[in-house]
């Protein structure tokens, strides 16, 4: 098996220069206030910033669960633990952070570092966009 340059390098056009093109068909609804009462799948605006988000509302009493992405994850890996978690009667918030998922989708790839401090901003904003209340707990 010989190394051939060209399939490479259109993989790597396609992943960088493509994709953010094709993600203008990933849906969502954009709207300013949330019903916290209910499950919903939606681009939320932070003010900052639109991240991808999945909700589902917890049982009267129990706390909210959120979900936090690895490295290269997204919300998708997250789909036993939240049916388990959703079993139990608790709140779950799954995102796609800034560069993953149907954020990076939608965005692209950026090409400058994505600082943790910036994360905790967007989940920061994120928590206070959606009025999600504590006692929440992050795993």
């Amino acid at each position: 098996m010989t190394f051939n340059f060209l399939r490479v390098v259109s993989k790597w056009a396609f992943i960088f220069c493509l994709a953010p093109v094709l993600a203008w068909g990933v849906t969502g609804s954009k709207t300013k206030s949330y019903d916290l009462k209910t499950d919903f799948k939606a681009f939320v605006d932070t003010g900052s910033k639109e991240l991808y988000v999945e909700f589902f509302a917890p049982q009267k009493g129990k706390p909210t669960v959120v979900l936090l992405n690895g490295l290269t994850y997204s919300t998708t890996q997250w789909a036993k633990a939240v049916k388990e978690l959703r079993s139990r009667g608790l709140g779950v918030l799954t995102y796609d952070m800034d560069g993953q998922g149907k954020t990076l989708l939608r965005y692209g790839v950026k090409f400058s570092a994505y600082h943790y401090a910036d994360q905790v901003t967007d989940l920061n904003d994120l928590l206070k966009t959606l009025k999600i209340k504590s006692p929440y707990h992050l795993v």
